[in-house]
């Protein structure tokens, strides 16, 4: 029996030394990543590519994500970045890039504070360089969060031009006043805060929305973009005023935001997905810890796409080997350890690989029966709360495509 174990071991690295592939410093840091050209290929068919962080605030991560972000934007045809931001105010953000009035630092100021870290500057100058480019790239957000009320993000303002057009088109009258515009106000002004609204507003918006709803169905806004960015905007309304009572389903939400870029907004082009592994994955019954847990919400954002699109969504999940994540000083509670477990798909890769950084691919045939048969601790996604310690799962169901990196690091927060 010991013997046929060895065995088994031994056929599994020769296996798994076939289908991995390393990623020598140069190509890493000058984001040719040339032995990946192979993913040219494998993404051709693919509409859209999630770029997973296991926690947020993870500086090697961050840097890896962003050259990945290059890699498939120059050599892979993705022109649409796609972040786990507020959907609204980032598409007012591409705008202000497409004619020019954007920077690099409105960027920074501009997206959510998880990512407002000197790690992300490479990023956000990579993206205004290339909008002097033939293929200059999309910036644009998936979630349904709003960023507070204030003069160049004026979502009453902006909610009110298109209540006037859909009262034209519907020959209709909502008949919206100051008390209905104050609450869609405080609701997205306390979207990232704790405190519930008030009933009396959330059962306004309830009626309200209901009416706008039936009238924009009664023009067809599938048809009319302009229309249909705004339903998506009364939806994410609806849904962030519904957590005052555990209906809302944030996941989901975001799901049908990102169908709406990929079907309407950019029905011709590529898009990646920048957000927390959590939110992108698609069969989380394959991870131990949401298999046998009910604090976790098992219908991700992934999860949906994947229903939708089949191969054409794709995942890759940044993972560490060890380090730390987190950032500076509140003694020390804002950071994370990284630790590899025995039996760990990181250890295993730093085990019997020098290499720094390294990428898998579940999409590879000889990997089926190699990874179908195995059952691996990993650090793709963080799931206990408390300490960063890998979860067991199936993961070649769990990812398709798997970015090592050996040592992760703290962010540096902008001031």
């Amino acid at each position: 029996m010991k013997k046929l174990l060895l065995l088994n071991f031994f056929i599994f690295n020769l296996s798994f030394s076939q289908t991995i592939t390393t990623i020598t410093p140069s190509d890493y840091n000058s984001s040719t990543f040339t032995n990946l050209d192979f993913l040219k290929s494998e993404l051709e068919q693919v509409k859209f590519v999630g770029l997973g962080e296991a926690l947020h605030f993870m500086g090697e991560t961050y840097t890896a994500k962003i050259k990945m972000v290059k890699f498939l934007h120059e050599k892979c045809g993705f022109d649409v970045l796609a972040f786990e931001c507020p959907m609204y105010n980032m598409n007012i953000l591409n705008q202000q890039l497409k004619e020019g009035i954007a920077n690099p630092d409105s960027i920074s100021k501009n997206i959510s504070g998880v990512w407002n870290t000197t790690e992300m500057k490479e990023l956000f100058n990579y993206i205004v360089d290339s909008q002097k480019t033939e293929h200059p790239l999309e910036l644009v957000g998936f979630d349904e969060s709003f960023f507070s009320v204030k003069a160049n993000y004026n979502l009453p303002k902006d909610f009110s031009r298109f209540i006037d057009t859909l009262e034209r088109k519907s020959q209709r009258s909502f008949k919206l006043d100051s008390s209905f515009y104050n609450a869609i106000t405080e609701t997205v002004n306390r979207c990232y805060g704790f405190s519930k609204r008030e009933p009396a507003d959330t059962l306004l918006m309830h009626h309200k929305f209901r009416n706008i709803n039936e009238a924009l169905k009664s023009v067809s806004y599938q048809e009319n973009t302009y229309l249909n960015f705004w339903k998506h905007m009364v939806d994410n309304l609806q849904s962030v005023y519904r957590k005052n009572y555990g209906t809302s389903d944030r996941d989901k939400q975001m799901g049908i935001n990102a169908e709406f870029l990929g079907d309407k907004l950019y029905p011709k082009k590529k898009i990646m997905l920048w957000a927390a592994t959590t939110h992108l994955l698609y069969n989380t019954e394959s991870i131990e810890a949401y298999r046998e847990s009910d604090r976790f919400n098992k219908n991700k954002m992934g999860t949906y796409l994947r229903e939708q699109y089949g191969n054409q969504y794709y995942l890759i999940a940044f993972t560490p080997f060890e380090g730390t994540c987190g950032f500076k000083g509140y003694l020390g509670l804002g950071k994370t350890k990284v630790k590899s477990k025995k039996g760990s798909l990181e250890r295993f890769i730093n085990t019997y690989y020098t290499s720094e950084y390294a990428y898998i691919s579940f999409r590879n045939s000889l990997l089926a029966k190699t990874f179908s048969e195995q059952v691996f601790k990993s650090n793709i996604t963080w799931v206990d709360g408390i300490s960063y310690n890998g979860d067991e799962m199936d993961i070649y169901n769990v990812a398709d495509g798997i970015f090592y990196i050996k040592s992760e690091h703290l962010v540096n927060q902008v001031p």
